[in-house]
């Protein structure tokens, strides 16, 4: 009986870490997601990769439908991602960093996805092309964030080639 005890005890406690560590915010847990939190200590100047943030909450239908993408048909967004730092800022997590005007260029809807280079300087001219101009970064699909995120990493990764090379 003690035995079944602790090993109850031992499996919800890994339980409970597993969970306490998915930094998806509701967004496909196959995804290598960094929080607010690890943007405070992250080493801008030695990243290689441009960066993805997603602003949600937990009580947006419109986010709940794209979380929901995400998981089941977000592959693609998936495969996409190994090229980019994906932060994903809403729900529970500290998002005081990314409250500020420039993390709204054209409003506070949600969801709403921003590209930054490494070096984290934002790129408000990588918009949803197919969407509403009126919301440039409100995204309804996992194919049209994948989409985006192909033409991120063309642009960002051209601009951050050295002129010889290109």
């Amino acid at each position: 009986m003690a035995l079944w005890l602790v090993l109850t005890l031992l499996l919800l406690g890994v339980t409970l870490q597993a969970a306490a560590e998915d930094k998806s915010n509701g967004f496909n847990s196959n995804i290598a997601w960094l929080a607010p939190a690890d943007m405070r200590t992250f080493d801008y100047a030695s990243n290689t990769k441009p960066i993805v943030h997603i602003f949600s909450q937990p009580w947006c239908g419109a986010c709940k439908r794209l979380k929901e993408d995400f998981t089941n048909n977000g592959q693609s967004v998936v495969d996409a991602s190994s090229d980019f730092v994906m932060v994903s800022i809403g729900g529970e997590t500290e998002t005081d960093q990314f409250s500020g005007k420039e993390y709204q260029p054209d409003g506070g809807y949600i969801p709403r996805i921003l590209f930054a280079e490494p070096n984290g300087k934002l790129r408000t001219d990588i918009k949803n092309e197919g969407g509403n101009p009126q919301y440039a970064y409100y995204y309804t699909s996992a194919d049209n964030v994948a989409q985006a995120m192909a033409a991120a990493k063309r642009k960002l990764t051209a601009a951050s080639r050295p002129i010889a090379e290109l």
